[in-house]
């Protein structure tokens, strides 16, 4: 990382337009978990070039993950998306966003185009499944829980979330056999 960052930091002291290497910069910050510095290095990159829908991307994740804040987060996934409409991760992150905001429709929406992007997308898959058990759409969360568990039967929030529901339906052998580890 120290060569790296010294490397970074030169192209940049050589060349202050130089996106790419302020963007890596930044995401070695990040990795550092110097975020502050990093979120001013990011918006130096929307700066030089407003079309860096991963810039954005990566300050709404810090948002959301560093401060919790989803509504901060928003116009920052909105604007990645909008830059890069078919990238999945941008979809999913602004999925999450809405979801954490109880736009439980919209979320679902974003979600359901993350895996019509990139349907190995299991995190979408799970967080759909979450959002429509949420929203009383009971079969069509099972659904998504089931898709997730027939490509992965190890996936823990899948196994979880299929067995919640079948305690809610009242099947409880079957619930707690797929749920009891996260009990335990």
């Amino acid at each position: 990382d120290d060569e790296a960052e010294v490397a970074l930091c030169n192209a940049i002291r050589d060349n202050g337009k130089e996106v790419t290497a302020y963007y890596n910069l930044a995401c070695l910050r990040t990795k550092q978990d110097r975020g502050e510095e990093a979120i001013e290095l990011y918006r130096k990159v929307i700066k030089l070039n407003p079309s860096f829908a991963d810039a954005y991307n990566n300050i709404g994740n810090w948002l959301m993950e560093k401060k919790l804040d989803a509504e901060g987060a928003l116009p920052y996934f909105k604007k990645a998306v909008a830059l890069k409409p078919n990238a999945a991760v941008n979809h999913f992150n602004l999925g999450k966003a809405l979801h954490d905001l109880f736009d439980l429709d919209q979320a679902v929406s974003h979600y359901r185009r993350a895996l019509g992007l990139r349907p190995d997308y299991l995190k979408a898959a799970n967080n759909l499944g979450a959002c429509l058990r949420h929203m009383g759409k009971i079969d069509e969360a099972m659904a998504q829980f089931e898709y997730v568990i027939r490509i992965d039967p190890t996936d823990a929030d899948a196994l979880f979330n299929t067995g919640f529901i079948h305690l809610l339906r009242g099947e409880l052998a079957k619930g707690w056999d797929l749920s009891e580890y996260m009990w335990l």
